[in-house]
């Protein structure tokens, strides 16, 4: 096969291969190296890149904001508790009254157990004075929690069926109650 090539005045370069003539441009030869495969392969990677980085960044910004909304979820709850311990024992404060709603975080409340910024176990055991009264009704909404230890206390009337729910329940310390 017989291959002539000649420089036209534009940059565009006219070949002869055979009988047959073909003109290409100056950006088709800068691709000569790689195969119509090769340049669709290059074309698509320059093309997927930017979804790539896109998308992880949607996915560490996902993660950053359900890990956050999460513990600020479980603070939002341990609130919640505190309100109903303190209706139910006026007289008596326990050591969730030192509980601080202005605090960022509820992990270095007394009782309470954190890991990974999230709540993982409650402990108001032996509470001096001890905390009387229902016992909460809305642990599920803790949904990591591994531990809860009441015990020691004077709680009374039913478990509430909702601790059924804590998935993640572990421990459950109920003893030395008045429970039904």
């Amino acid at each position: 096969m017989v291959r002539e090539t000649s420089e036209l005045g534009t940059g565009a370069v006219e070949e002869k291969r055979g009988g047959r003539r073909r003109r290409r441009s100056s950006a088709t030869r800068r691709n000569e190296g790689l195969s119509c495969s090769g340049v669709e392969k290059y074309r698509g990677m320059a093309m997927f890149r930017p979804q790539l980085v896109d998308f992880v960044l949607l996915v560490f910004v996902a993660v950053v904001v359900v890990d956050g909304s999460s513990l600020q979820s479980d603070k939002d709850a341990l609130i919640d508790l505190k309100w109903f311990l303190q209706r139910n024992n006026t007289a008596h404060k326990g050591k969730f009254d030192q509980w601080t709603e202005g605090d960022a975080s509820p992990c270095y409340w007394t009782g309470i157990v954190c890991t990974g910024c999230r709540v993982t176990g409650i402990d108001l055991s032996n509470f001096t004075p001890q905390t009387q009264g229902m016992l909460y009704p809305h642990f599920p909404s803790l949904t990591v929690l591994g531990s809860l230890d009441i015990s020691g206390n004077t709680f009374n009337g039913p478990i509430p069926v909702d601790l059924g729910q804590c998935a993640s329940l572990g421990y459950f310390n109920l003893s030395h109650n008045f429970f039904e």
